[in-house]
């Protein structure tokens, strides 16, 4: 049997690793291998045994020899994306090829998405400069820059310094979430061209930033008619000595994306099922909190708090707390209490309770080290005409565990 013909057959039978060795141990040469058994090498690699992967690294010198670079690269762009990646892997053990091929590949295919998963391979091995740079797509770099912890020195020096590729990035704002949004400007915010673009994109950068792609239909009378949002969030920003390149995205609750900015929250996000609630001493105050049904939106902003080393015991002692006076916390949980590191309501001006939705007067404002809810989403009224409703709906276990506990120790008194 041909040895080619020999090697298909040992591909068909399971890619078994014993028929491979015996079939390398008839050879004295590696030199049976054709162009077409390193190809079935490479198409079987990923669903086989890692014994293709040896042999193809072992003799990846000759095997290069025998392709030509640019017919073979045509070859790879019928692979799979799984596929395409195990087989460039092989390649990490000599650089220069590694280099060569993913050159080329970027020349023939320059839209090509699935390189970017070998993006983070190519920057540990500090193998890319700017014969690469040029042939990476705008989308390529801005997926680079948001997921990547270490930027490569070179790259990075290279996008901020490149007038173009900086006002590609930030028009590709309009196609990402906020979270991308602030991730993407603090990695730009250090080249010499961004305040010109900034300024340049602004309202496409907030409007993106405020609502995503929520306002397609009536777009520009929506946008028109809410224009005051852009500068609130201007003053937002001015108010916390901030921009919006220095926002940290923290973890999302279940209508808003919250952020910290120094010494403030800044919550975003869609319509609460509830916005007016009842006044206490134990929630957040926010300096800021407004709901638009016109857009969906819904916009907070508060004192940050320390949500650090809360126990199970401090969560009842509030819960019961509020419960005497009539009140329902309904998401009692560790992760949505914290201590107050500003005293409520201390933001220099006065701020209304009935402009951010709290119903009632609040008597006094609690100091800083004591408790406060910053999660106003589930906070009612024993009275309130909706909580049977909502009570009904909802089987939140926390809620139960701590009024259950809260109506036995009732029974005792």
């Amino acid at each position: 049997m041909h040895s080619s013909t020999y090697l298909k057959w040992v591909l068909k039978q399971n890619y078994s690793e014993k028929n491979m060795k015996e079939f390398l141990k008839k050879k004295t040469s590696i030199t049976v291998f054709t162009k077409q058994d390193i190809l079935d090498l490479c198409k079987n690699m990923y669903y086989g045994t890692n014994f293709q992967e040896k042999i193809l690294s072992k003799h990846l010198d000759y095997f290069i020899e025998l392709l030509d670079p640019e017919e073979f690269i045509k070859e790879i762009s019928t692979f799979s994306i799984l596929l395409k990646k195990e087989f460039f892997k092989l390649f990490l053990g000599n650089l220069t090829l590694y280099k060569q091929y993913l050159i080329i590949y970027l020349k023939t295919l320059k839209k090509s998405y699935w390189i970017y998963t070998l993006m983070p391979d190519i920057y540990k091995l500090a193998i890319i400069d700017e014969e690469y740079f040029e042939y990476l797509t705008t989308n390529q770099c801005v997926k680079y820059l948001i997921n990547t912890k270490i930027l490569d020195a070179d790259l990075k020096q290279y996008l901020l310094t490149n007038y173009e590729k900086m006002e590609e990035m930030i028009l590709t704002i309009s196609e990402l979430n906020n979270f991308e949004i602030t991730k993407l400007l603090s990695r730009l915010k250090d080249s010499p061209f961004y305040e010109e673009l900034f300024q340049k994109q602004k309202k496409l950068i907030y409007w993106q930033f405020l609502l995503g792609q929520r306002i397609e239909k009536n777009l520009t009378f929506l946008k028109e008619k809410y224009k005051v949002l852009i500068y609130l969030l201007d003053e937002i920003f001015a108010f916390a000595k901030g921009n919006l390149c220095d926002l940290i995205p923290l973890e999302s609750g279940s209508f808003s994306h919250p952020f910290l900015l120094n010494d403030f929250i800044i919550k975003i996000g869609r319509c609460h099922s509830t916005f007016v609630i009842e006044s206490s001493s134990s929630l957040v105050f926010p300096l800021i909190r407004l709901q638009l049904e016109d857009l969906d939106f819904y916009l907070e902003v508060e004192h940050k708090i320390d949500m650090q080393h809360i126990t199970k015991e401090d969560v009842y002692n509030v819960y019961k707390k509020e419960r005497a006076k009539g009140n329902i916390w309904l998401d009692p949980k560790q992760e949505n209490l914290g201590r107050l590191l500003f005293k409520n309501n201390s933001y220099g001006i006065y701020v209304d309770p009935m402009s951010i939705g709290f119903k009632g007067n609040i008597q006094e404002y609690n100091e800083p080290g004591e408790y406060a809810i910053p999660d106003l989403d589930f906070f009612w009224k024993e009275t309130d005409i909706d909580w049977e409703y909502i009570k009904n709906k909802l089987n939140l276990p926390f809620y139960k565990e701590y009024e259950e506990r809260y109506q036995r120790e009732l029974k005792k008194l």
